[in-house]
């Protein structure tokens, strides 16, 4: 569980991610399994960055494809390795005439 006063560090319009992302490393916690977020621009990586180093047993990965900038996160135990297909991402090509 997270121990620091997290809040102080960030913005007010960023309190409600911040609670988001800590019941999702709570969740990962808790349940000694990995989570999926769902797309996190730069700074929701950041942000889940920093709440996730606060925690001891737990790591996060991010992807969202080549060269994306926004990202999909799996917060998981040490001991979990997560692989590209942990992501739930389908590429999808459209043709519109």
């Amino acid at each position: 569980m997270i121990n620091i006063d997290i809040y102080q560090h960030f913005r007010q319009e960023e309190y409600e991610l911040i609670d988001q992302l800590t019941d999702k490393c709570d969740q990962a916690e808790q349940h000694y399994a990995p989570v999926l977020t769902h797309f996190l621009d730069p700074r929701g990586q950041y942000i889940l960055e920093v709440i996730c180093g606060s925690y001891e047993d737990l790591n996060v990965s991010f992807y969202g494809g080549p060269n994306a900038e926004r990202k999909r996160a799996i917060i998981s135990p040490n001991y979990y390795e997560p692989k590209e297909s942990d992501f739930e991402l389908t590429l999808m090509e459209i043709d519109y005439p």
